[in-house]
């Protein structure tokens, strides 16, 4: 099994449709950063999304980017930007979007990536 850096959509609809228990079955560990963990507390965000993330299992892990902010990344939301930072820094293998923008941000930048789109149809970076 594998890491993986999940933005906050993924997540969240997994959550919403009772399907979240299909990430460690898949991936040994999800890594989100700071601001997709922020997205998913959200007052805004349904409440089983915010009372599943107060108390987090143990196979998801927040890790906060080391690498500084990058301008050429300002088009995305903070939880997409910060997620780019950690594969960057190499700290899993595939990085898990829902967001066109990032999805094309990881493949500019090399970067595995698999892009889950509204119609489930799953796109694959040839790198993964």
């Amino acid at each position: 099994m594998r890491h993986i850096v999940a933005d906050t959509t993924v997540l969240r609809y997994l959550i919403l449709i009772e399907a979240v228990h299909t990430l460690p079955a898949l991936f040994a560990q999800v890594i989100i950063p700071p601001a997709v963990m922020a997205d998913l507390q959200h007052l805004h965000t349904p409440a089983p999304v915010r009372t599943w993330m107060q108390t987090p299992p143990l196979w998801l892990m927040i890790q906060t980017p080391t690498l500084s902010r990058d301008p050429t990344l300002h088009h995305l939301g903070a939880g997409e930007h910060e997620a780019l930072l950690l594969m960057q820094e190499g700290v899993a293998p595939l990085f898990v979007t829902d967001d066109r923008s990032a999805y094309r941000a990881a493949l500019a930048r090399g970067l595995p990536v698999m892009r889950t789109s509204v119609s489930s149809k799953l796109q694959l970076s040839r790198r993964w």
